[in-house]
């Protein structure tokens, strides 16, 4: 990771490891969106999955038209870590 490359995390993980991967990231100069989503393999398919996303508000708009493919709604949480929080809320 370089200074000023965008690194977006749709994985599932818990709190504390989304935070360590976004500290890492910063640490590098990179910037950090976590953006798990909630769906399984048919909204995945039809676009219709609920994107959850936490960290750079800048990133999150510009990642917004390929989760505008991949799902129905995004959310913006605010400091990372509320999207893994919200996914656990939600499941």
């Amino acid at each position: 990771m370089s200074p000023g490359k965008k690194y977006v995390d749709m994985s599932t993980v818990d709190e504390a490891c989304i935070i360590e991967i976004a500290a890492a990231i910063k640490s590098k100069g990179g910037v950090f969106l976590e953006a798990p989503m909630c769906g399984s393999k048919a909204p995945a398919i039809n676009g219709q999955l609920i994107i959850l996303t936490a960290g750079d508000a800048s990133l999150k708009h510009d990642a917004q038209p390929c989760f505008d493919v991949m799902g129905k709604r995004t959310f913006f949480l605010g400091e990372v870590g509320a999207g893994a929080r919200m996914k656990l809320v939600v499941n």
